[in-house]
This record gives C-alpha cells, sequence and structure tokens, in this order.
C-alpha cells in the first residue's frame, strides 16, 4: 500500500514539474515573443491568438478527437494515463505558468530558451510513460507502430505542418523562423535526455585473436565482449569478429588495444542510442 502512494505521488510530482516548465516555454518566453512552436501548442497558441481563449483550455478540447482516434493504437491504459498528465500541464498552462515574470528580450533567446525548457518538461513526461496528449499521441502511435523512427524526427516531421499555419496567421516569416528553431531545439533536448545517458560506442574488430583482443579489453577497461566466427569475402580465410559495447571514452582504449594485440586487425567504431540485456537496460514491455 505505501509503495502504491509512492508511485501515485511520484507520477504526480512529474506531472507537476513538466507541465511547470511547458508552462513555463510557452507564457514566458513563447506567447510574447509572437511565434508559435509546432505541434498541439502550436495550434493553441495561434487560436489564443486569435481568440484570446485560454491556451490550457484550448488544448483539452483539442485533444478531444485525437484520444478518439489514437485510442485503438495506444490502449485503455495508456490514454487515461496521458489525460492524466493533460489535465495536470493544462492546469499549470493557465493558472501556475502565467504569474511568472514575462521575457521581453530578444526574440532568438526566447526561442532558444523555449525550446530547452518545454524540451526537458516533455522529455521527463516521456520517460515517465506518459504524455501530454495532442500530437504526442499521433507521436506514439506512430512509434508504436513503426518502432525504428527517430522520436526527434516524427516531432519535427508533425511540427512543420503547424509551423506552416503560424505563417498564414502571424503573417510574418520571422515568427515561422523562430518556430522552427524553437521546435528543433525542443525535439534534440528530448532525443538527448531521452537516449544520450544510454548512447555510446559500439566496436567490431575483426581479427584472427580474438581470444587475445577479448582478454585485453576485459584486463584493462573491464568489459565484457563476443566473439563471432566469420570468414573472408575474398580469400574465404577464417576471421573471427570481436564485438564490444563500451562508452564513448573507452572507445579510444579498444582501439589501441586492438592496434597492439592484433596490427592487422579491422576496426569499426559506431554510435548507439540504445541497448538492453543483461548488464545493461532490461527489455520493454
Amino acid at each position: 500500500m505505501k509503495t502504491r502512494i509512492l508511485r501515485i505521488l511520484r507520477t504526480i510530482f512529474i506531472d507537476c514539474l513538466s507541465g511547470l516548465l511547458i508552462g513555463i516555454s510557452v507564457q514566458v518566453f513563447t506567447v510574447h515573443a509572437d511565434f508559435a512552436p509546432g505541434g498541439l501548442n502550436g495550434i493553441a497558441i495561434i487560436i489564443n491568438y486569435l481568440t484570446r481563449l485560454p491556451i490550457g483550455l484550448l488544448i483539452i478540447l483539442l485533444n478531444i478527437p485525437i484520444v478518439l482516434f489514437s485510442y485503438r493504437v495506444l490502449g485503455r491504459k495508456y490514454l487515461l494515463y496521458s489525460i492524466k498528465s493533460m489535465l495536470i500541464g493544462s492546469f499549470f498552462m493557465d493558472h501556475v505558468a502565467v504569474h511568472f515574470p514575462v521575457y521581453t528580450g530578444d526574440r532568438m533567446m526566447a526561442a532558444l530558451f523555449a525550446g530547452v525548457i518545454g524540451g526537458i518538461g516533455y522529455a521527463v513526461l516521456y520517460l515517465s510513460g506518459s504524455c501530454t496528449g495532442g500530437t504526442d499521441f499521433l507521436i506514439m502511435s506512430m512509434k508504436k507502430l513503426k518502432p525504428y523512427l527517430s522520436l526527434s524526427h516524427l516531432i519535427f516531421l508533425i511540427s512543420g505542418c503547424v509551423l506552416a499555419a503560424v505563417g498564414l496567421v502571424y503573417h510574418n516569416i520571422d515568427a515561422v523562423l523562430y518556430g522552427l528553431i524553437s521546435t528543433y531545439v525542443a525535439s534534440t533536448v528530448i532525443e538527448k535526455i531521452m537516449y544520450g545517458a544510454e548512447s555510446g560506442k559500439l566496436a567490431l574488430i575483426v581479427t584472427t585473436k580474438g581470444k587475445e583482443i577479448c582478454e585485453a579489453i576485459n584486463n584493462n577497461i573491464r568489459r565484457g565482449s563476443t566473439i563471432l566466427p566469420a570468414y573472408g569475402g575474398y580469400k574465404q580465410d577464417r576471421r573471427e569478429v570481436v564485438l564490444c559495447v563500451c562508452g564513448r571514452q573507452q572507445a579510444a582504449t579498444i582501439k589501441t588495444l586492438a592496434e597492439k594485440t592484433d596490427p592487422d586487425a579491422f576496426l569499426i567504431v559506431s554510435e548507439f542510442n540504445e541497448v538492453f540485456g543483461e548488464g545493461f537496460s532490461p527489455f520493454e514491455d
């Protein structure tokens, strides 16, 4: 019972924190700089610009058809969980963030800070397994159907459609450009926070001394590795491929160890964003 109460309090705290950050991004930086970011927030800001209706209320109303559309893909539990986050976020948008001092400086700075602060707010929410509704439902639906698609690319793609409307309403190309900058910064921050902590290097070493290289890696940087049997495509000679997942700083050490152990080795080092399994993140459901 105590664990369940702590879990509920934690989710509410995350909703409040993300709602506050997103609210500050919109009310403090975006609205008064006369531009709108992509996504449903951007649509709500455009309507607010034309009608002066509360942004948080508009977000709730605009979400109704999207919730109905996403129900089948995302499921009842996820939608209810996200609707809770959306309602809390809308409250912070209309009743808390509006009391913060408004930034009236350079529009470029407003766009950058709106993107960074909003991106942090969204990333915190996404990491908790929820979202703010709106185009987030569409993004998460597409991500579930096509898990190989990049989250930041999906955000940027959908937001681009909204930014086109920004230019028509504000009659100002600068509003589109600042909205584009803010959206790009936000999507980049989201990607870095969600995947940056788990990102690293993947080393593939084609060699005839796989066992020796594995031992050198283990003895020097305490990293496990895997030996895969292989054959040369041209000479058909027997080879081994040492596969090792490592941190960014460790990649240089592995390069030195491979070169020292087998000067004829062939080394490939690439980036990875996620890794699952023993010793790393557990597999997602």
